[in-house]
């Protein structure tokens, strides 16, 4: 599996609190079948956030790139992605 798909997944496993593995098994269809969507919408978006706050602080070089990420997140907030 692409590296992107993985992330993906573990941001919507940490928005369900279940084990970051990347791999969409029985326990991430199970969370997502009960979850109200509106819900893991924001909960996705505070995942994402937080991913981009570990990785500039772990990476200060990140912080490049900030602000192209940070309009992609405002363009997820939209409805716009």
């Amino acid at each position: 599996m692409h590296p992107r798909p993985q992330k993906a997944v573990r941001l919507l496993q940490e928005a369900f609190g279940i084990a970051t593995d990347g791999v969409i098994g029985p326990k991430t269809r199970a969370a997502l079948a009960v979850t109200d969507q509106s819900k893991l919408y924001s909960k996705v978006l505070a995942a994402r956030l937080r991913n981009l706050d570990r990785l500039i602080t772990n990476d200060p070089e990140q912080s490049v790139s900030a602000a192209g990420r940070m309009n992609r997140m405002a363009e997820f907030v939209e409805g716009t992605v």
